[in-house]
């Protein structure tokens, strides 16, 4: 259950939330039929009805959103109507019982958490009508005394809305330092792309997949030249150049492994039209020179290529071929791509 504004986890600690409510509200109407069997105390058959209506069915859904969340909404708004009915039912019916009004300060908190701002508003008022109706009928309370305990319940409610808020702030800042953790864990710091635990896990999902892909590896011609040469401010400058461009193909990733090396996957693609693909992106790389003190410097790529179709091998297995690819392109003169047997 998530509304408006919330993020994966308000919606989890609301969900946990809910459970744990749902079971305590069955719960406790078990603990009423065990004092009653007892001859602690009694409540009128009308109210007896209620409250176990309300204990069994809380159970049961329970029971039933471990095994179909979709039911949450419908059981958070059953317990919000169920409390307005039963705490109205204590208010008025069950006379016997002084400490009655106490429970509406439970049950407006527990509204507020499961069910959100309105839910809370909806049980609040609910509580101090009711408790201003049995007060009336009964006169249970001096005027000054049911002021205080309208007040009370009021307070309860903004002091509760405000800790649910702050509570549900401090969990966004986790969540977004854990999204950041995550993503700065999955991202090549120097490029912007994913890095190679980003793509290893890309990969497994494609391997795990039925799907035909395509996979390359790509290595920088005499890129410690450049680095020699120009120093390593530069390299970094043309790794950089080399990321923009694969960034912006139709591959369905482009990671950068280490070093010099990148690797490409396509997916539901054929063969040779990856090829054709990897072979405009070696273009691309070539023809684009990348500025130096003493003008501008031309870097090329060498392709180590392999394409899998279902049942996939491994991994690890197809980089391997696609390394041992990359291997034949450097034999073969370098800036080209050459295809895994």
């Amino acid at each position: 259950m998530k509304y408006a504004g919330e993020n994966a986890a308000h919606g989890q600690f609301r969900d946990f939330m809910a459970r744990c409510v749902l079971l305590a509200t069955s719960l406790n109407s078990i603990v009423v039929a065990v004092l009653m069997s007892v001859g602690i105390f009694s409540i009128p058959a009308y109210h007896q009805a209620l409250v176990f209506t309300q204990g069994g069915l809380c159970f049961v859904f329970y029971l039933a959103i471990r095994y179909r969340p979709g039911y949450l909404p419908v059981a958070v708004w059953f317990y919000i109507i169920s409390t307005v009915c039963v705490g109205t039912s204590t208010d008025l019916m069950n006379v016997a019982d002084p400490m009655r009004f106490t429970w509406h300060f439970a049950t407006t908190s527990a509204a507020l958490i499961i069910g959100g701002l309105p839910a809370g508003i909806i049980v609040t008022l609910a509580s101090l009508v009711s408790v201003v109706v049995a007060n009336h009928i009964y006169g249970l309370l001096p005027e000054v005394g049911i002021v205080t305990l309208c007040s009370a319940l009021t307070v309860t409610f903004v002091v509760m809305t405000i800790l649910v808020q702050y509570v549900y702030r401090t969990l966004n800042d986790l969540q977004m330092s854990r999204d950041n953790l995550d993503k700065l864990a999955h991202t090549d710091a120097l490029t912007g792309l994913p890095n190679r635990l980003a793509f290893d896990r890309y990969l497994a999902s494609k391997v795990a997949s039925e799907r035909d892909f395509s996979l390359a590896i790509l290595d920088l011609d005499r890129f410690k030249h450049i680095n020699d040469t120009y120093g390593h401010a530069l390299g970094d400058t043309v790794l950089k150049e080399v990321a923009s461009i694969l960034a912006n193909t139709d591959a369905d990733m482009a990671a950068r492994f280490g070093g010099e090396e990148f690797c490409l996957l396509f997916a539901d693609i054929d063969s040779r039209s990856a090829q054709q693909q990897i072979d405009d992106i070696r273009r691309r790389i070539e023809h684009r020179p990348v500025r130096a003190a003493d003008g501008g410097i031309h870097v090329t790529a060498s392709f180590g290529f392999v394409h899998s179709s279902a049942p996939h091998r491994s991994g690890s297995a197809l980089l391997s071929a696609a390394d041992h690819a990359l291997y034949d392109a450097k034999s073969a003169g370098r800036n080209r791509c050459a295809a895994a047997a």
